[in-house]
């Protein structure tokens, strides 16, 4: 039964090397970047480049865009942490030495910023002035993946020990739990907060009730090679998922029932691993994804099972 369809919309033409980062920026605008360590800023519905906003030195691993703030992060491979205000000109706050190893997530919690690194050391960030206030060791191995609750009490760090460490907003701990062998790469709750999606280098696709202590209530092998990244849909009915290999799969939330494949030969996609997968917002379903293959792809998505029930 064909559950889905996936259209191409737009390629996102311009960097020149792998794709590792993508996050939502202001007004109907992304950023990307990669290998070539330049940020660009887009617009999601021409798919024109607006401004390339920044080169750093070496890799850029993870971005994220906080609105309440105007802030633009970049976490870089060397461990680096560069800190942009975007106003009509970006302008740079803060660069610097943050981590010993790659910086590989952001996340924002009670006003103050917080940094994830191969390092296995979370640093948590004052915004005035802009400083690394605490740093915190939480695992021997990297941590790769934050998600912050939207119920706001819960923060999710994933680390390559294969565990997933819930902390309060405090950043003690509250909860840790073995999730995947031996990495999480991926982390995002549903809107309502309820329910906590991970996904892992062994390929599989977890849901964790947040309610019942975070007890597993599905999983299942989602990808023939590692998942690199999950995504759940703003209304929290759809998930994203991201592989390397070479594929991006649509997912019912509810059940996670297969809905779509997205990949080279079918559907005109990616060539190599797919790094990172976004929601785009819009009247309409709309899903970027980047990868290894330089490309930053975004796709128009149709769902059969709303249009039914629209008719109905």
């Amino acid at each position: 039964m064909k559950y889905a369809q996936a259209t191409l919309a737009n390629r996102l033409v311009g960097h020149v090397d792998a794709l590792y980062a993508a996050c939502l920026g202001p007004a109907g605008t992304v950023f990307t970047a990669g290998a070539e360590g330049v940020v660009v800023q887009w617009d999601t519905a021409t798919g024109q480049a607006l401004r390339p906003l920044a080169q750093a030195q070496g890799a850029i691993y993870s971005l994220a865009y906080f609105e309440a703030q105007g802030l633009l992060l970049l976490g870089l491979a060397s461990g680096g942490v560069h800190i942009l205000a975007l106003e009509e000109a970006p302008r740079l706050l803060h660069s610097g030495q943050a981590h010993s190893q790659g910086v590989f997530a952001f996340a924002a919690v009670g006003g103050r910023l917080l940094s994830a690194g191969g390092d296995g050391q979370l640093i948590r960030w004052g915004v005035e002035p802009i400083r690394a206030e605490l740093a915190l060791p939480l695992s021997p191995a990297a941590l790769r993946a934050l998600a912050l609750c939207p119920t706001g009490d819960h923060l999710a760090v994933g680390g390559s020990d294969g565990q997933i460490r819930i902390l309060n907003p405090s950043l003690a701990g509250v909860y840790a739990f073995a999730a995947h062998a031996p990495s999480v790469f991926g982390l995002a709750y549903s809107p309502e907060g309820r329910y906590l999606y991970s996904v892992g280098r062994d390929g599989l696709l977890k849901r964790w009730d947040r309610v019942e202590r975070y007890g597993l209530t599905h999983e299942l092998p989602a990808h023939t090679r590692a998942i690199q990244h999950v995504a759940v849909s703003p209304d929290g009915r759809y998930l994203a998922t991201a592989s390397m290999d070479k594929t991006v799969k649509l997912w019912r939330a509810a059940d996670l029932t297969l809905l779509k494949v997205i990949d080279g030969p079918r559907s005109q996609g990616h060539t190599n691993a797919v790094n990172r997968v976004l929601w785009l917002p819009g009247p309409t379903r709309r899903l970027l994804s980047v990868g290894d293959d330089r490309q930053a792809l975004v796709w128009d998505l149709t769902i059969w099972e709303e249009e039914v029930k629209g008719l109905s």
